[in-house]
Order: C-alpha cells, then sequence, then structure tokens
C-alpha cells in the first residue's frame, strides 16, 4: 500500500512539472507548481489555501453543474503552460518569475457574446457550446510574465500573497472580463430599477 501511494506521488508531481515546464528548485517553486496543477484539476480550495488572504476568487464562477462552463474551464486547464524563469529569496519574502501562455480567453468571451447576440432565437444551450468549440479553436495565445510573492509566516511555512493578476493570468484574462461583465449588468439592472421606480412614482 505505502509503495502504491509513494507511486501515485511521483505520478502527480511528473504531470505537475510537466504542466509547469519546468522541476521545482525550493519551496516557492512548488508552490507555484502546485496552484497551476490545482487550477488545472479544478481544486480551487486547495489553490486558496496556499494564499495569504485565502480569497476565493473564482467562487460562482465555476459551476461544475453547467456543461458549457465546465467546457471552457477544461479548456483552460488543457491550453495552460507555466515556465518557471527564476527565483529568489530575501530573509521572509520571496519572488518566483514564471512565463505564463494559454489562451486569451477574455477575447473568447467577447466573440461568444457577440455571435450569441446574433444567434439568439436558437437553441442557446447547443449554439453556445458549438461557438465555445470554435474559438477555442482559433483562439489568439495570451503570454505573461507573472510575478508569485511569498511570505515566511512565524513558523516558517511560505504563503503565496495573493492579488487577482495571478488568478487572471492563469485563466487567460477570463477572471477580469468575468468582474467587469458583472459589474456592468449589475449597474445596468440598476439603472433599470430605477428608472421603472421614477416611472411608477410619476403614475
Amino acid at each position: 500500500m505505502k509503495r502504491i501511494l509513494t507511486l501515485f506521488l511521483s505520478i502527480v508531481m511528473c504531470i505537475g512539472m510537466t504542466a509547469c515546464g519546468s522541476k521545482p528548485k525550493n519551496k516557492y517553486e512548488e508552490y507555484v507548481l502546485s496552484f497551476v496543477q490545482d487550477f488545472q484539476t479544478q481544486n480551487f480550495d486547495a489553490m486558496y489555501k496556499l494564499t495569504s488572504d485565502q480569497y476565493p476568487y473564482f467562487q460562482g464562477m465555476y459551476k461544475p453543474d453547467e456543461e458549457n462552463n465546465v467546457k471552457l474551464f477544461k479548456a483552460m486547464a488543457k491550453n495552460l503552460k507555466c515556465e518557471i524563469v527564476e527565483s529568489s529569496e530575501n530573509g521572509n519574502e520571496a519572488t518566483v518569475k514564471a512565463h505564463i501562455t494559454t489562451l486569451d480567453f477574455a477575447k473568447i468571451m467577447s466573440n461568444i457574446s457577440s455571435r450569441l447576440m446574433v444567434e439568439y432565437m436558437k437553441d442557446m444551450d447547443k449554439v453556445f457550446s458549438g461557438i465555445i468549440d470554435d474559438e477555442i479553436k482559433h483562439a489568439d495565445k495570451k503570454e505573461s510574465d507573472t510575478v508569485f510573492n511569498f511570505v515566511k509566516d512565524k513558523k516558517g511555512n511560505w504563503t503565496l500573497d495573493s492579488n487577482v493578476a495571478i488568478y487572471d493570468d492563469i485563466c487567460g484574462g477570463y477572471l477580469q472580463y468575468y468582474f467587469q461583465q458583472n459589474t456592468l449588468g449589475k449597474y445596468a439592472n440598476e439603472i433599470k430599477e430605477k428608472q421603472q421606480s421614477e416611472t411608477t412614482t410619476k403614475n
């Protein structure tokens, strides 16, 4: 049983190294590798636990019960490549620089929205699924030089300094796109409710 567990852990680490394109030289490089791997397996809780504030950035965004949403995140995982460029340590702080390559999912989603507007009279789930496949197939690559900052706590454990940029980089801009669309949608609903309230008051 012990040998099987050891073999399993070795396979998992090899998969992670392949995804990240390099072997970790220290603990914080290993954390970057784990962070990326956890995203690829949709193990978001494990991602959050590696960070200082443990903020759940993908909460409400990833919907395992929605086929098209799952398809989108699987495409993000499949097309994500991360190569560690260098790392450095200075006392209780450390920095890992990595080159991340994925697809431009912000552009993909923008194109999908535009195409759905044109085809809105059809079976939306079926249309959406076909458009996702087509957009991913012809998508532009998105590359970013991402900096992962770590801080050592009082117990000597390294934690990743959480910020929206690292999450956005690994999902190809989808996070910022999602936030922007939700903000615009909320603003539009507020205006609509305000206008309806004013109309009711006048009547």
